[in-house]
């Protein structure tokens, strides 16, 4: 199962994305926090850095090995860096540069790819759990009322 948005390089693009990802998982019933958060991250990379328009897709892995797996890419048109940016350490105070070490600690595996004729591809699996069942507006997996 695969799902695909397009977006311009706007400050609306992440929210627009996450609210992409937030209907898409609930439509497949999985708890979409940690693929929002990544999504977010990446679309905001891609605007900040490339510019230029940019494709979200997602796609579910459909075996009994990976149902709770969702592997999103973000592409856009600006090309491949010589060198790929890497999860660095930084000061506590740093006002930027922790998507990359968010997008790690979230998923499985991620990475970038050259896309051809033009263009790059920012990719992570991210694994999920399926999502609470709510029923009657009491989430049955906490036990408590909604606030």
């Amino acid at each position: 199962m695969s799902s695909s948005l397009t977006l311009g390089p706007t400050s609306d693009a992440p929210r627009s994305a996450r609210r992409f990802v937030r209907a898409r998982c609930l439509a497949w019933g999985l708890a979409g926090d940690d693929l929002e958060l990544v999504t977010t991250e990446l679309v905001t990379n891609a605007v900040v850095h490339a510019r230029t328009l940019l494709a979200v897709r997602l796609e579910r892995g459909t075996d009994a090995t990976s149902d709770g797996r969702v592997l999103v890419t973000v592409r856009d048109l600006a090309p491949l860096p010589v060198t790929v940016p890497l999860p660095r350490h930084l000061l506590a105070t740093a006002e930027c540069g922790r998507g990359h070490l968010i997008v790690a600690e979230l998923s499985v595996s991620w990475g970038v790819r050259a896309e051809l004729p033009d263009g790059k591809a920012y990719w992570a699996a991210v694994d999920l759990a399926p999502a609470p069942e709510v029923v009657g507006g009491w989430d049955r997996l906490e036990g408590s009322a909604p606030a």
